[in-house]
């Protein structure tokens, strides 16, 4: 059983035992996150700071990429084995590309307006011809976890 990219969404203990019923005994439950990192001063932390000039309730900025919860979760469940690991990874990205990712950020698309929307989108398309021209690599944490049924 594998969970990617949805994990957070769900009632982490909950979603643990459930998974928990439906393996079989050493079935292996596997959660994989990817997210892109905001460090100092690079194009995920400016672009995360544009989301909260123009969503200032946004609460969700600043990922670590890093889920200890998710380890805890399985912990909880009765999970045996559990086991957790992270690295690195540069992605490309060309600025249009760039700007459809953050234009889907939940402090963006689901949380603005359509008028909203399109002037972040304006507003990130400056920025990046500005702070940062050409392609980008975007630093991304893969992070995991996985367990076994006993």
């Amino acid at each position: 059983m594998s969970a990617g990219q949805c994990w957070w969404w769900f009632d982490s203990d909950l979603a643990a035992r459930e998974a928990a019923r439906l393996l079989v005994t050493g079935g292996r439950l596997l959660i994989c996150n990817f997210s892109y990192l905001t460090l100092t001063g690079n194009v995920c932390a400016r672009s995360e700071a544009l989301v909260l000039q123009h969503n200032p309730g946004w609460t969700m900025s600043s990922w670590t990429g890093v889920h200890p919860e998710q380890v805890r979760a399985l912990d909880e469940a009765g999970f045996r084995n559990v086991e957790s690991f992270s690295y690195t990874v540069d992605v490309p990205f060309s600025h249009e590309a760039w700007r459809g990712r953050m234009r889907t950020c939940n402090g963006v698309g689901p949380s603005l307006g359509p008028a909203q929307v399109e002037r972040f989108d304006r507003d990130l398309g400056a920025l990046l011809e500005a702070e940062f021209p050409g392609e980008l690599l975007i630093p991304h944490r893969v992070f995991a976890t996985s367990g076994l049924k006993p």
